[in-house]
Formats: structure tokens, C-alpha cells, sequence
């Protein structure tokens, strides 16, 4: 048997955490004179996508505002290691501690996505960190906003009582049917 660690909370970070469209709407605005959504953002090609991301996220990293309840639900969580898991590029790491710490959001760890990885679609990347997670605790809770991002790791896991899964919507905080 297999000794594990206890638990850890893993949470994405972009609208997750903290709410980042502004930023993606303003880096838009300056790319291509218009403020564009999530939604268009998210269709472009990858190496546009990251431009703006990379724009967004540091340029304008200030507009972006913290999900209060789940930073609140994050300090009561005794007894977990925090871990903040995005799949933004490692190349963010500053900018993203950045907000970490003018909010005191408690974290133990930041996880990024390298340049090794930077060919894996986020869903893909996040199930991988997902799966490192399972193996080394008895207990995973799994915080994203992203609808796709959890039906991906809700198929390719399966049914596991050590992994929660729970969406995070702006208003409320749902745990995902297991």
C-alpha cells in the first residue's frame, strides 16, 4: 500500500479565484480596438489566445477582482494543503503572485503550466496535475469554473471517493454529483 499525504485543495486561478475577464476585455481592446468576451477569446487561435492572455495577465492584472467567498472558504480550510493549479504560462508566475498576495488568498503551492506543456489543451493539462494529486493524497477537492474543464476530468476519473469536484459559478460554489 501506498502511504499518502492527507489532503489538498487544488484551485484554477482565471475566473476561479479571481474573476479575469476585464483584464482579457482590455488587452482585446488594445489588440484589435474592440473588447471582446470569454467566449470569442477562447475560439481564437493558440498563439493569438496567449498574446492576449499574456497582455491581460500582465498588463492589466490589476482589474482583475477576487472571488471573496472562496479566498473566505479557502482560509477555513484546516488541515489541507492549497494549491493553486493554472494553466496559465510559467512565464505569469510574477504577475500571478502578484494578486495571490495583495488579497492574502492562503496558498502552499503555485502550479503553472511549462513550456513542455504548453501544446496540451487546459483540460488536458489540469487532468495530468489532477492524476500527480490522486497518487500522492487521500483526499482531492478540485475548485474550476469551467464546465468542460470538469467533464473532462469527471470522464476520464470516473467515480473516486477521494476526488471532489467542485464548479465555481460567481455567485455560489457547487459541488459536482460524484
Amino acid at each position: 500500500m501506498v502511504a499518502r499525504n492527507g489532503k489538498v485543495v487544488l484551485v484554477d486561478f482565471d475566473n476561479t479565484l479571481f474573476f479575469t475577464d476585464k483584464p482579457t476585455r482590455l488587452a482585446t481592446m488594445e489588440m484589435f480596438g474592440k473588447a471582446l468576451g470569454r467566449d470569442t477569446v477562447r475560439k481564437m487561435d493558440r498563439d493569438v489566445k496567449r498574446q492576449i492572455y499574456e497582455l491581460a495577465h500582465s498588463k492589466y492584472k490589476w482589474h482583475s477582482t477576487p472571488h471573496s467567498f472562496l479566498i473566505r472558504r479557502l482560509k477555513l480550510k484546516k488541515g489541507s494543503k492549497i494549491v493553486i493549479m493554472t494553466a496559465r504560462s510559467a512565464s505569469l508566475r510574477s504577475h500571478t503572485l502578484d494578486l495571490i498576495r495583495k488579497h492574502g488568498v492562503r496558498y502552499d503551492r503555485l502550479v503553472l503550466r511549462d513550456e513542455k506543456a504548453a501544446a496540451l489543451k487546459d483540460e488536458e493539462w489540469k487532468l495530468q496535475q489532477i492524476r500527480k494529486f490522486l497518487k500522492n493524497y487521500e483526499s482531492v477537492s478540485y475548485y474550476d469554473d469551467k464546465e468542460e474543464n470538469i467533464a473532462y476530468v469527471r470522464k476520464a476519473i470516473g467515480r473516486s471517493k477521494r476526488l471532489r469536484i467542485f464548479q465555481v459559478l460567481p455567485e455560489r460554489i457547487k459541488e459536482v454529483e460524484r
